[in-house]
């Protein structure tokens, strides 16, 4: 799932909406570029999208 959408209508404090500056506004751990980082910070993004 694309979260880019959901986080543009979501998170509108960030100066933009990539993986990184979202998983640094979520203050989540994230390891750029790799694969499972990647796919753990996604899915907290949308859990936190989809419960706002």
């Amino acid at each position: 799932m694309d979260t880019v959408p959901l986080a543009r209508k979501t998170i509108t404090e960030t100066p933009n909406h990539k993986l990184g500056t979202l998983a640094k506004y979520l203050q989540l751990e994230h390891d750029a570029h790799d694969a499972i980082g990647d796919c753990l910070a996604t899915a907290a993004i949308y859990q936190y999208c989809t419960a706002q």
